[in-house]
């Protein structure tokens, strides 16, 4: 999407308030599809593995922008369409004098909403050839929900394919979605269709009402869930296939901006996992990646910063 970060600015008495935007690019899956491959280029396996984003935008300037910022960052576009008649979502980010964030978004026209549906494709089955599939609930979300209900199916032919695999965050942002129940029918659907699961406790708790960590292990538990991650801020991860084990993880020094601690703990967790490391060094590795990121404003930190 397209980011708008406001700045104000007072004006005299008797003219109007203004405001600035720095205009940027962010997206949940975006963010984790890149530090996912900026994790495979730390760990020196870029050559050995590569990272495909797949999405839909329009044909504008900004829409440019986009597929440059991705192609940027060594990932594939091949996978990106172009629409004729939509452009990309876009939201505007404010903050109050307590520097709470607030989020306004402009997406009915996304042309990311038409994914796997427009005549101009991609189709899912062009979709089988890759090893791992990783999406969120914000993915699910902007989909009219016949094809949620076909990206399902295929996530079920998918993974009855050897070595193939499906991760699944569940970002919740109940905006996007008919009602709270329609918002837990697909993301239970999800969970239940996935190899990785990678939640949040806050996203967890907020969707299903659950009110202790312990409350949302065990439903997840009942979904089959065996493998992956509950994300628990400032608690520490849960090893979803190990709940019990404890992990002594270093603490954030300094936290400028929380967004994308998520996305970019996923990216860094799936790169070590595609590179067979055990559980205990893929959690480690996701937990400095995020702790890294949140040292810096924005969701996407600038290569020139990253190292």
């Amino acid at each position: 999407m397209i980011e708008l970060s406001m700045s104000s600015g007072s004006g005299n008495a008797g003219t109007h308030f203004q405001q600035s935007a720095q205009v940027g690019y962010a997206g949940d899956t975006l963010n984790t599809a890149i530090y996912l491959q900026r994790s495979l280029e730390t760990m020196q396996a870029q050559n050995t593995h590569s990272v495909s984003y797949v999405t839909a935008v329009g044909l504008d300037s900004f829409s440019d922008q986009i597929v440059s910022l991705i192609a940027s960052e060594n990932i594939d576009t091949n996978m990106v369409q172009r629409s004729n008649d939509r452009t990309p979502g876009l939201y505007a980010i404010s903050t109050d004098a307590a520097g709470e964030r607030s989020f306004s978004y402009w997406r009915d026209q996304s042309a990311a909403k038409t994914l796997f549906s427009a005549e101009t494709g991609p189709e899912f089955t062009q979709l089988m050839d890759y090893d791992l599939i990783y999406y969120s609930a914000i993915s699910l979300a902007i989909l009219p929900d016949n094809i949620k209900q076909q990206w399902l199916d295929f996530l079920q032919t998918y993974r009855k394919q050897a070595g193939k695999l499906v991760a699944f965050d569940s970002n919740y942002r109940p905006r996007l979605w008919e009602s709270a129940a329609h918002a837990q029918e697909f993301t239970k659907a999800a969970f239940k269709h996935c190899d990785i699961a990678l939640p949040s406790m806050d996203d967890e708790m907020a969707l299903f009402g659950d009110v202790t960590r312990d409350a949302v292990i065990e439903r997840l538990g009942s979904y089959g869930i065996n493998r992956g991650v509950l994300k628990c801020g400032s608690l520490g991860p849960v090893d979803l296939a190990d709940t019990s084990t404890k992990y002594q993880l270093e603490e954030a020094s300094v936290v400028v901006d929380s967004t994308a601690a998520g996305d970019s703990y996923n990216g860094a967790f799936l790169a070590s996992l595609a590179l067979n490391k055990p559980v205990s060094q893929c959690i480690a590795d996701g937990h400095a990646c995020a702790i890294k990121v949140i040292g810096f404003p924005g969701a996407i930190v600038e290569r020139s910063l990253w190292g």
